[in-house]
């Protein structure tokens, strides 16, 4: 009886939750690892911890972003990933048509003041009945040359309360992709499960896995 009475306590207060905007875990808004055209509204703020480990590593990184203008949003990410520090992101929302399921333009700044890690891109978001999100895009990091790329994800609404998330991205020409489960688990807190790099493409540690929380709401 107790384990039942629980499961209807986290149940009914799934039902009284929503799923809002998250920052990925380099920090803007978006999906896993890359940003979306979705930002934060005027006066919105998002607080973010996670966790990741390997085999042979484990990180901890906090992230702030918030609508400091109106189709503006401005982030800090710091904790063990930066390891120069606390960087900034900005994400500039460009324009929306006005449709039911709209097509969405973002370019942003991310990491600015890195040595080798600071980037820009360009994003567009589109949405469809039933749920789906789809999302593409370029990004550009600065480092001792010009590192271009493409990067592309997914989410899936189940339900106000429960998404699906997947991307692919890009730096140094290796690939990554990523997928993930995001859920809200009480009034403006949601959590996320995710693996990183799945099909162990990069060189920095393999495939992680990750967990963390984000806080959402207005001032």
């Amino acid at each position: 009886m107790r384990k039942l009475g629980s499961l209807i306590g986290i149940y009914l207060c799934l039902l009284a939750t929503s799923l809002a905007a998250d920052p990925t875990f380099y920090g803007p808004s978006g999906l896993i690892t890359m940003p979306t055209a979705e930002s934060l509204e005027y006066q919105q703020f998002n607080v973010a911890y996670d966790f990741r480990g390997a085999s042979t590593t484990q990180q901890g990184f906090f992230k702030f972003n918030m609508g400091m203008f109106k189709n503006v949003e401005l982030g800090v990410i710091g904790g063990a990933v930066p390891t120069e520090g606390v960087f900034i992101n900005v994400k500039y929302f460009l324009l929306s048509d006005a449709s039911r399921y709209p097509l969405s333009f973002a370019v942003g700044l991310q990491n600015a003041a890195s040595q080798s890690d600071t980037s820009v891109y360009l994003v567009m978001s589109k949405k469809f009945q039933g749920g789906l999100n789809v999302h593409g895009g370029f990004n550009a990091t600065f480092s001792t040359e010009l590192d271009p790329s493409v990067m592309a994800g997914i989410e899936y609404l189940v339900n106000d309360h429960m998404s699906f998330l997947a991307d692919v991205s890009g730096k140094r020409r290796q690939y990554t992709l990523n997928g993930g489960l995001r859920f809200a688990i009480y009034p403006d807190l949601s959590l996320r499960v995710s693996i990183l790099d799945i099909g162990r493409q990069t060189t920095d540690g393999g495939t992680y896995y990750a967990v963390g929380l984000a806080y959402n709401r207005f001032m």
